[in-house]
């Protein structure tokens, strides 16, 4: 994966991520995608508690286009589109089994320290 190459991920909506009428929301899917970003960087969730900083949501614009139902495929692509030295921005989209865009996020995530360990953002920002 090189410097800001689109990231895929295919999955299916479940059960609990529906609500009682079978329609999913694709919050769960945008957040848990990001950590699969990470991990395709080689930077897993007991790493980044260790050694990186924790993200916490600054701000996040989301369109929803059209909903899915259960059992439904969906492919999750994300793009870090802007990368700062405490910050960083993905685009996000959902798309269905015919590539259809369902949901389009921009999600600005900070970087926040809570271990003692002097980070190096530099050196983190480079993985992407």
């Amino acid at each position: 994966m090189n410097r800001f190459d689109p990231f895929y991920w295919l999955t299916h909506v479940y059960y609990e991520d529906t609500d009682v009428s079978s329609l999913v929301y694709y919050i769960k899917y945008l957040q848990n995608k990001r950590t699969e970003l990470l991990r395709a960087i080689g930077i897993t969730n007991k790493v980044l508690f260790e050694y990186y900083p924790t993200f916490i949501v600054h701000d996040m614009d989301t369109n929803f286009i059209k909903y899915e139902i259960l059992d439904e495929q969906l492919t999750v692509q994300i793009i870090v589109s802007e990368l700062h030295r405490f910050s960083l921005t993905f685009c996000q989209n959902v798309a269905d089994s015919e590539s259809k865009m369902l949901c389009r996020a921009v999600v600005k995530v900070a970087y926040i320290y809570f271990n003692q360990i002097k980070f190096n953002p530099t050196q983190f920002n480079r993985r992407f």
